[in-house]
């Protein structure tokens, strides 16, 4: 064997040799890997340990944590028993600072009672047949058909009961006073005289044509105005309140009915200028 030969045969084999002993490359980075990982796990405990150690109260600590859960239950406290002071001092301020309204006083009018009308007394007349008239309410049951009036020589004048209707105020139709029309019982064939005069001559039932005209709303206002303009018969009006009033909504109504009508053209039939006078204003 020639020297070369023997010198490539001695490489090769010490090339062998180093790479049996010396390990791939991909396993050394798996294993650099591996180490890190270790390095990592041993770093995280060594942290966690510490955490776990700091996070152990002492006793001073302990102690100062106690002491401040005390001292917020004890605030709550105080301010719930200052709530509860201050509702009970406002309570008592307002029952003995606010006046309060009087109870109401019931001052229903009764029927059966006697009545003054412009100082002279009234006296309803008993013992007589449907001597009482229903109004339909519970204050005041029943309205007298007949009452006598004294006037200022003391001779008593009879009057009968012609028509009765009840005032009511707001939309909840709450009753104020009734309201009864009265008539000289001397003076009703006057009264009837008028009524029937306004008729037309062609009517053949007087009274159910009359009735007709009454309940007319247009036409009764214009028939009671002729009779009462034409006069020749005393009326007097009876006011009893159902519940204790002023009489301003009689005021009012008294105002409201007679602006409506002075300022409507065709309200009285025949009126001419009469309610545009001063003198009507004034008074």
């Amino acid at each position: 064997m020639n020297p070369s030969a023997r010198l490539h045969r001695s490489l090769f084999r010490c090339l062998q040799c180093l790479h049996q002993r010396l390990p791939p490359v991909a396993n050394s980075k798996h294993i650099l890997r591996q180490q890190q990982q270790q390095q990592q796990q041993q770093r995280h405990i060594s942290s966690s340990r510490r955490l776990l150690l700091s996070s152990r109260p002492d006793s001073i600590t302990r102690h100062r944590l106690d002491a401040e859960r005390r001292a917020y239950y004890q605030r709550r406290v105080y301010y719930a028993a200052s709530g509860a002071l201050a509702c009970m001092v406002a309570i008592w301020v307002l029952a003995t600072s606010v006046e309060l309204p009087p109870n109401a006083e019931k001052n229903d009018a009764s029927a059966s009672s006697a009545e003054a009308l412009g100082g002279k007394d009234v006296v309803v007349v008993n013992g007589r047949e449907a001597e009482e008239v229903s109004t339909g309410t519970s204050a005041v049951p029943s309205f007298p058909k007949t009452i006598s009036l004294s006037n200022e020589q003391g001779t008593k004048t009879e009057y009968r009961l012609l028509g009765l209707g009840v005032r009511t105020v707001s939309f909840l139709k709450i009753q104020v006073y009734i309201a009864g029309l009265y008539v000289a019982e001397s003076d009703i064939p006057a009264l009837q005289a008028a009524l029937i005069r306004q008729l037309p001559s062609s009517a053949a039932d007087e009274r159910e044509r009359l009735r007709e005209m009454l309940l007319d709303p247009e036409k009764s206002e214009e028939v009671w105005s002729r009779a009462l303009k034409s006069g020749g018969f005393s009326t007097l009006w009876r006011i009893v309140p159902t519940r204790a009033t002023d009489f301003m909504h009689l005021r009012d109504g008294w105002v409201r009915g007679i602006t409506s009508r002075s300022g409507s053209k065709s309200a009285i039939t025949g009126a001419g200028d009469e309610y545009g006078d001063e003198g009507f204003r004034t008074s």
